[in-house]
């Protein structure tokens, strides 16, 4: 979990190895990434999210692929 100002980022897991990034922010949730979606071509597999990966307006997070590669992923989240 990572916690900035008016945003918290979590990990969530569903069924059997379904993993989704959460935030919470303005008082809701919505669902930023999960397994099977496409980053760069390559399809995600888990993610990965330290306690700072949120400063601002901005995300930082580890994506596993299919394949075995891992890359690290910059997003500007657009809070108010």
């Amino acid at each position: 979990m990572a916690a900035d100002g008016k945003c918290i980022a979590f990990l969530a897991s569903g069924r059997g190895t379904s993993e989704s990034l959460i935030l919470w922010q303005a008082g809701g949730l919505r669902e930023f990434a999960q397994t099977g979606d496409e980053f760069d071509g390559q399809v995600a597999h888990s993610f990965g999210l330290g306690p700072q990966a949120l400063s601002g307006e901005k995300l930082a997070f580890q994506v596993e692929f299919e394949n075995g590669e891992k890359a690290l992923y910059l997003s500007h989240l657009g809070v108010d």
